[in-house]
């Protein structure tokens, strides 16, 4: 996993350190247990696959598109996601980054 990315409940992580390592040195390892213990989702590299491929047969031209684009990257890059399960509606919106990353961080140790 990389410390970059857009801003959604979801982090991208890879089962692969050489198929990321496009996006720097810099790499952490995210401890899986702790953050299925702490109730977060894992979805695996198999099962992101799995959606994207059902989202190709969807009628929705433009989430097809999405998905036919993405899943070259994500075999590429061996991809995996945490869904974050945080509860947030107590946090300002504008504050939610910070904390959420203060949150994410003890799930993840340095390579």
């Amino acid at each position: 996993m990389h410390a970059r990315g857009k801003r959604t409940r979801y982090t991208s992580v890879s089962t692969s350190q050489n198929a990321i390592r496009d996006f720097g040195e810099q790499l952490w390892k995210l401890t899986q247990p702790k953050v299925t213990d702490a109730g977060h989702i894992v979805i695996s590299h198999e099962e992101l696959l799995r959606a994207l491929r059902t989202i190709l047969e969807a009628d929705d031209d433009r989430q097809r598109e999405l998905a036919a684009r993405a899943i070259p990257r994500v075999n590429r890059r061996k991809e995996a996601l945490v869904d974050w399960q945080f509860a947030v509606d107590r946090i300002e919106r504008k504050d939610r980054m910070v904390w959420a990353e203060n949150q994410v961080r003890e799930f993840f140790t340095r390579c």
